[in-house]
């Protein structure tokens, strides 16, 4: 797929995403154009959570998202551009993730966690329970009601 198209549809989910309540987008800081506070830059993975309700500003831009996001006691200026991003969960745990995109590093976790993880069992069907008496009396409890 081409970047532009990449990008386009990107844009296009994110903003659907951020109708909602927030978004939480996974993206790789080390790309170029990527501005973030320079502690993170160091790393080949993270995650933002953004929303239109936050105080700092949120604006999509056409190759990019610019935010002011709270990084301890100061925001920050943010500019995250759409070929940075790998992959966006919304709100109610729906994930999009864009492989071409994502670090080497993410996927090989991906595919190791795929691999590694045995397959669940089937749920054991637990016996039918048929015409058992019922209890004779059904015990008081041993707490009274104090007024």
């Amino acid at each position: 797929m081409p970047k532009q198209s990449s990008d386009s549809t990107k844009r296009s989910q994110i903003a659907t995403i951020l109708e909602g309540e927030y978004a939480l987008v996974h993206l790789d800081p080390t790309q170029p154009n990527c501005i973030l506070p320079d502690y993170l830059k160091s790393r080949d993975n993270i995650t933002l959570k953004l929303s239109h309700l936050f105080r700092g500003s949120l604006e999509i831009a056409e190759d990019s998202i610019v935010t002011n996001l709270l990084f301890g006691s100061e925001y920050f200026e943010c500019r995250i551009p759409f070929h940075a991003i790998w992959s966006i969960t919304s709100s109610n745990g729906e994930t999009t993730l864009w492989p071409e995109c994502a670090p080497t590093s993410v996927l090989r976790d991906l595919l190791h966690s795929e691999s590694s993880s045995p397959p669940e069992p089937p749920p054991e069907k637990q016996p039918e329970k048929r015409n058992q008496p019922k209890p004779d009396k059904v015990k008081a409890s041993h707490l009274r009601r104090i007024k």
